[in-house]
């Protein structure tokens, strides 16, 4: 049997964030959760028009701006980011790259769950900009490797 389509509407405010099963993330500015690959387009043999297309290089672009987020050193995942072995807010000597996985998960007006789950994120930055007169909301930009959309 089939499922039946029920649209629904999602605001941002119902949904949650958490980064490898820690606490979760309040996120009330926004996540961006962007699968995409490269189309290589094939022309050729005496036409004009495309022959045929391949996709290529898949990954997943995350973008994480968020309202209200853990800055303790030791439990926050971003100074993992620096040190991948310790969380202490040190930089590490070392060419390895700590990933992550980000969930979210958001509930619409009728009950809907919309949950993605992205794989294998690495976060080349820590955005530690204090504006003047306004909240801090770190945009943080990764890249996955994989990524799952489901319905719990």
């Amino acid at each position: 049997m089939s499922a039946v389509a029920t649209p629904d509407t999602f605001f941002g405010n119902r949904g949650v964030i958490t980064i490898d099963g820690a606490s979760p993330v309040a996120v009330f500015k926004g996540i961006e959760i962007t699968p995409k690959y490269d189309v290589a387009k094939l022309y050729g043999g005496g036409s004009i028009l495309r022959q045929d297309l391949a996709r290529h290089t898949f990954r997943v672009e995350v973008k994480i701006k968020a309202a209200k987020f853990d800055t303790i050193v030791g439990t926050s995942f971003m100074y993992s980011i620096l040190n991948p072995t310790v969380n202490d807010g040190t930089v590490l000597d070392t060419n390895d790259v700590k990933t992550f996985t980000v969930v979210a998960t958001a509930t619409g007006a009728l009950g809907t769950v919309c949950k993605q789950t992205v794989t294998g994120v690495y976060f080349e930055s820590i955005p530690m900009g204090l504006p003047e007169n306004d909240w801090w909301t770190p945009e943080f930009s990764g890249e996955g490797s994989t990524c799952v959309f489901a319905n719990s």
